[in-house]
Order: structure tokens, then sequence, then C-alpha cells
């Protein structure tokens, strides 16, 4: 309910505004994170703000976990199209205690070395690193995900959601296409916003 306030805060402003998913982790409860009605409409929200608005006017974008393979909503994210889960194959973080993780929201298991004993070099191109998106085949597809028609590219979707929610990887609960398919018929609006 406090989006349409910050957009207008922000419009004109010049001011880039990411929106990203809160995902239950540490003291923040599954209860308190958005349904998926909820997480479906803030969708609609960035989609609509995207097409009402110039890049120039209000630059904003969905993150990462914004939803994937959308029947009506255009890719919400800075490229055009999903191709799965980053963290390890083209980004990687370092938390403050020198940790090197694939992405600050998956969980600390997934953790690669620490740069005070090894170098970030070394690290990365370790052939056994980040081996959870590295080595990723089709059967380590949780259950929302198994059979899924985009399951080769989007590979389970967002990790910190994926784990958040599930306690495994390559199973985000929150995608656009499995929205769509189970409330077709009772929730999702007639009119795509795409382009």
């Amino acid at each position: 309910m406090e989006l349409p306030a910050i957009k207008d805060f922000l419009l004109y402003k010049h001011i880039a505004w990411q929106i990203q998913t809160a995902a239950p982790e540490g003291r923040f409860s599954k209860n308190l994170a958005l349904s998926k009605e909820e997480f479906y409409a803030v969708g609609l929200f960035i989609a609509s703000l995207r097409k009402r608005y110039t890049p120039e006017e209000l630059p904003v974008i969905g993150a990462h976990c914004f939803g994937y393979h959308s029947s009506y909503l255009p890719r919400l994210g800075l490229s055009p199209t999903w191709t799965g889960c980053q963290a390890g194959i083209s980004i990687l973080s370092i938390k403050s205690n020198g940790d090197v993780i694939g992405c600050l929201s998956i969980p600390a298991m997934y953790t690669e070395g620490n740069i005070r004993k090894k170098s970030i070099i070394d690290i990365w191109y370790d052939p056994e690193a980040f081996a959870y998106n590295r080595k990723f085949n089709k059967k380590q597809l949780g259950d929302y995900c198994k059979g899924c028609t985009y399951a080769e590219t989007c590979r389970g979707g967002c990790m910190g959601m994926s784990t958040a929610f599930t306690f495994s990887p390559h199973n985000d609960p929150y995608c656009f296409h499995t929205i769509e398919t189970k409330f077709r018929d009772k929730r999702v609006p007639r009119r795509s916003l795409k382009q």
C-alpha cells in the first residue's frame, strides 16, 4: 500500500528504483512475507509504472526475484530475458567477514571460501565452486519447478527466494508463470501489459 507514495516521491528525481521482495530469513518469519497474490500485484504495479513513465521520468525495475516467464507481464528486470539465477555464474558477493558467496540472499551454507584465507581469483576459478549453479541439471529442480516448460533456462528461479521458502535451491514458488497457471481463470487480468 506504500508503493504509490514512494512512486510520487521518486517521480522526476532521476533516482533509480529497484523493487525487491523480502524473503523470510533470520527473524523475518514466513507469515510476514507477501502472499503470491500480493507478489503478483507488485509485479503488475512495476509493469504499469514502466508502461506509464519513461526511464528518464521514473527509472524502475523489479529485482532478480521478480517473476519469470509471464504470459501477461513484460520482463521487469534489466535484461530482456531471464536466464536463471546468476549467483556464482556472473556475480558473487563478499561479506564483511571476507566470506565469498554467490549472492547475499542465499544461506551461509553456500559460502565458497574466505578472501582472508584464499584469493578471490582462486575461489572464483575453483572448478568445484558454486556447483549448485555451475553444475546445474534438471534433476535438481524442486517440486514447484519439475516439468516446467522453462526449466532448462530458468533453473528454478531465484536461489534466495527458493532457499528462503523451500529450504532448497532450484524451487522458487514465487514464479509468475506458476502463479498464472494456477490462478489463470480466477485472478490474472485478461489484458496484457506487454508492449
